[in-house]
């Protein structure tokens, strides 16, 4: 999963600034190329993670987005 179209899902999964979002993990592909994308999405500060679980066959993120970002 791309980091563009994880911010998009993120977006659309909000309400106000917080979010929550869970990906079925085949739909991810390459989980470690999916956590590098959330973590540089945290270090542009346009989401806070606050949380990141594997549960089964999915990924459940929490946390906020941030408006002030691009």
């Amino acid at each position: 999963m791309q980091k563009e179209d994880l911010l998009k899902g993120i977006r659309e999964a909000s309400h106000k600034n917080q979010f929550s979002l869970m990906i079925e993990r085949a739909s991810i592909g390459d989980e470690k190329s999916f956590e590098r994308s959330v973590r540089e999405l945290q270090d542009e500060q346009k989401i806070k993670i606050r949380e990141y679980s594997k549960k089964g066959d999915y990924v459940n993120l929490i946390g906020f987005l941030k408006y002030a970002s691009d």
